[in-house]
């Protein structure tokens, strides 16, 4: 849809992949002019003072300027899609934030969207009972994020490693690096399922590595430390041995 520059009129964008969901959501904002960018680009934060479903509305009802497209992306849409509770049904953000605003007029939105905008809402995480989701799921294009995980709630473990060594060499090929299958297998099993650490660790061992051209076990030892001494030890020699840690 992006690269035929067909948005649909309005996205969810959700997960804990914030690497892929900010790319997505950069991305999306192509499908307007470069040079109209300025004037039909508007990124809103939800935990921003004075943002409310209201004003979100409003910048998404006002029509693009010398363009045919308008797109408003609103980031920690979590703020408003899954907001904290104190007190059952009385909402409010726990350290005296004030309560999150009425999601009424954005569920109207959802419903009858203006065809020139798109709307696009980028959440960590949604609440999935309130009537706004429910919409949501109706009349919106609902992408999910979740990284390693592949599903809010988890999914294989051992389909999460393959899916962090892919990647993990993914990113040594391009830098014309190779790296020992041991060293792939350290890292993605330090990382778990979260796909921010093991893109942070990657960096790091690969700015460690740069100018080497290849990658060892010893490197990625120096780089990525786990809980404690007896950990890393446990953990490396598993992996030497070709064991699932």
């Amino acid at each position: 849809q992006i690269a035929q520059r067909k948005p649909d009129p309005i996205y969810l964008i959700v997960g804990d992949d914030d690497a892929e969901m900010t790319r997505l959501a950069t991305d999306m904002s192509t499908v307007v002019e470069d040079e109209l960018r300025a004037f039909n680009v508007e990124r809103i934060y939800a935990g921003e003072k004075g943002v409310t479903p209201a004003s979100i509305v409003e910048s998404a009802r006002v029509l693009p300027m010398m363009s045919d497209r308008r797109v408003v992306i609103v980031l920690r849409a979590e703020r408003i899609l899954k907001p904290k509770r104190r007190g059952g049904e009385e909402e409010a953000f726990a350290g005296g934030e004030e309560p999150p605003a009425n999601t009424d007029v954005l569920d109207a939105y959802a419903k009858a969207t203006v065809p020139e905008t798109t709307l696009v809402l980028v959440a960590a995480d949604v609440d999935r009972t309130r009537r706004l989701y429910k919409t949501l799921q109706k009349h919106a294009t609902i992408v999910e994020c979740w990284g390693l995980k592949g599903a809010r709630d988890g999914g294989d473990l051992r389909q999460a490693a393959r899916q962090a060594e892919t990647l993990v060499r993914q990113a040594v090929a391009q830098t014309g690096q190779a790296i020992e299958p041991t060293a792939v297998r350290l890292i993605a099993a330090r990382a778990g399922t979260d796909i921010a650490r093991l893109r942070g660790d990657t960096e790091r061992l690969l700015l460690y590595t740069a100018g080497n051209s290849r990658i060892t076990l010893e490197d990625v030892q120096q780089v990525v430390s786990g809980e404690t001494a007896q950990d890393d030890w446990a953990v490396t020699n598993a992996i030497s041995r070709g064991d699932t840690p």
